[in-house]
């Protein structure tokens, strides 16, 4: 321990995440043992396999000392203790520093210290220094540079000739705050944009504010771009993906959106998708990606980005066996996806039925065919649907010799060249039981999902996605009534739970099914007024309102019928009769004396 510290900062996890970490046999920054303990978003963010996807990329290895700060409950310490030589992790949260000791305690290279960024001696002893998710943190939410310069100045006085700074931040003009996802750290719609008018526990910045703090500590900044942000990363990329136009598809394609909120859920305003695509095409997207990464050194240095890598992206959301990673290189030939294991595996498993395979291609320019059909007509849309249909019944009958059919055949996986030839991409998954049948079911329940958030609701003439989803079926001849979706929906629920909780059998097996198909069914019951494109914030203002004065006109006609049938009623000879004996019988025996009681009970007998 170097001091106690003066930053208490916790998010109510620790004593869970210790209980959790201690009693865990696989602490590795891979493990499904850890992530499958996960219950809300504090322990998603500390266990996830993802977490580790922001560092993935970078050439580490185990010559470099590192010192890591800000090491919270040790995620990232993990992965640069598996990665890297000697590893000192800084926490100045001692809660903190426990669950990350017990986090890497089969490392014998990692040391987690209590303590700040003051208590660092002033040596150049570091090859690497990390900072994820800290530096926003360090200012407590000031508007002046000092402190973030002072901070990162300090950080470059520890770093050796060459050495190297990381440093992952949530950009504050990141496309999802524009798209009206809440800021991270406020809980605010726009309140990063706006330049934080009401204050608040952190502050993050633009790039060009970003460059400046870098440059006044002494450091030159490059700088990359992850999506959906630096926490549960799955693609990250550099600025020369962004200058070419025929490359830049790639990057607004690489992104899934819409970007997880993972505190608070946004306002319907505007398809973040879109919006960034716009961003892109418009060559502005190096100023709009969600979350920057910064690899930044005091002078020359060898790179830890290789220079002919453009993009990384990984599917580390799967069990460890499945997961996977693609580093996207440029030649003098164009883009190579290059794919690998992200576990030390073949690059082909075996999983009875299933099987996983992954592969090494080359970049197709073109446009994705969903955005064709999205913008297609009816009848061009169903001349679409028929050639896909023909290219799977080629496939599927070319299946010796192990009578393998790839489950990938789906739509979202072509891309249609400017000479309007259909290329498929992306196959990585097979199985023995499928059939041309199977395929075309999973494919048009994806179909239906995607396309769902791709066109205005009006486009298809329905209700509801899994209606379209039935449309969409009925168009390449499968039952218009859509007996088939079900069983779709059961058979894809089964495989996403093979690929991402656990095999066939085992333990909570059945209950992992469930919980896909009762997501996927979820989807399917979705009002198409409620997806990407659907009514917008003010439209559903406008909407309840509507409502809210036709309610009101409704109960206003009923009182004037009331009204009427009142003034109607007392106008009677019978009416005015009774009237006036009431009021006789009120003057001769009151309401509440003996002599009305009496009458009431008179009255009651006859």
């Amino acid at each position: 321990m170097l001091s106690h510290g003066a930053i208490t900062w916790r998010d109510g996890s620790e004593d869970r995440l210790l209980e959790i970490v201690r009693g865990a046999r696989d602490l590795s920054s891979l493990s499904d043992e850890l992530e499958q303990a996960v219950t809300n978003w504090p322990e998603r963010y500390h266990l996830a396999k993802s977490r580790a996807n922001v560092l993935r990329p970078f050439s580490l290895n185990r010559e470099l000392t590192v010192l890591e700060v800000g090491a919270g409950c040790g995620a990232i310490t993990r992965y640069l203790g598996e990665t890297c030589g000697i590893v000192d992790a800084l926490e100045p949260v001692l809660e903190r520093a426990r669950v990350a000791r017990s986090r890497t305690r089969d490392l014998e290279n990692v040391e987690v210290w209590v303590g700040e960024v003051d208590d660092l001696p002033t040596k150049a002893a570091y090859d690497l220094v990390v900072v994820v998710g800290v530096l926003e943190y360090v200012g407590e939410g000031s508007a002046s540079p000092e402190p973030y310069v002072s901070f990162l100045a300090m950080l470059a006085r520890v770093l050796r000739p060459g050495g190297h700074l990381i440093c992952a931040i949530e950009n504050r003009l990141g496309v999802k705050y524009l798209a009206g996802s809440p800021e991270d750290h406020t809980g605010r719609v726009f309140d990063g944009l706006e330049g934080y008018p009401r204050g608040g526990p952190a502050r993050t910045f633009a790039r060009k504010e970003l460059a400046a703090l870098f440059e006044q500590a002494g450091l030159q900044p490059t700088f990359l771009h992850a999506f959906p942000d630096y926490k549960l990363t799955r693609a990250i990329f550099s600025d020369s993906l962004l200058d070419s136009p025929e490359e830049r598809s790639l990057a607004w394609r690489l992104p899934h959106f819409p970007s997880p909120d993972w505190m608070e859920p946004r306002p319907r305003l505007v398809d973040e998708r879109s919006l960034w695509k716009t961003v892109v095409e418009d060559g502005l997207g190096g100023h709009f990606s969600n979350s920057f990464v910064i690899v930044a050194s005091t002078g020359p240095a060898e790179a830890l980005w290789p220079p002919e890598q453009v993009a990384s992206f990984y599917n580390c959301q799967r069990r460890a066996l499945f997961a996977t990673q693609t580093h996207v290189r440029r030649s003098a030939s164009g883009l190579h996806f290059v794919r690998s294991p992200v576990a030390p595996r073949g690059r082909r498993v075996d999983c009875g039925p299933l099987v996983h395979e992954v592969a090494d291609s080359e970049f197709v320019p073109g446009r994705d065919l969903l955005d064709v059909l999205a913008s297609s007509s009816e009848e061009t849309l169903a001349e679409w649907l028929q050639r896909w249909r023909s290219v799977v019944a080629r496939a599927t009958s070319q299946t010796e010799p192990e009578g393998l059919v790839s489950i990938e055949l789906g739509l979202h996986n072509f891309v249609v060249r400017d000479d309007g030839e259909l290329v498929l991409i992306d196959q990585e998954w097979w199985h023995r039981e499928y059939k041309e049948r199977q395929v075309i079911e999973r494919s048009i329940l994806w179909l239906a999902l995607f396309l769902a958030d791709r066109c205005p609701p009006e486009r298809w003439q329905v209700e509801r996605v899994g209606d379209l989803a039935r449309k969409l079926g009925a168009a390449v001849g499968l039952e218009p009534d859509g007996e088939w979706l079900s069983l779709a929906v059961a058979r894809e629920a089964a495989l996403q739970a093979e690929v991402h909780d656990s095999p066939p059998g085992s333990s909570g097996w059945e209950s992992s099914v469930e919980t896909y198909r009762s997501r996927l069914q979820d989807f399917l019951d979705r009002k198409l007024t409620d997806t990407a494109l659907g009514m917008r914030e003010h439209e559903l203002r406008a909407s309840l309102e509507a409502k809210s004065d036709l309610a009101l006109t409704e109960n206003e006609r009923q009182l004037r019928e009331v009204r009427q049938q009142l003034e109607t009623t007392t106008s009677t000879v019978g009416f005015r009769l009774l009237e006036r004996a009431r009021r006789v019988i009120n003057r001769s025996a009151p309401p509440g004396t003996r002599r009305r009681s009496v009458l009431s009970w008179f009255w009651r007998w006859l």
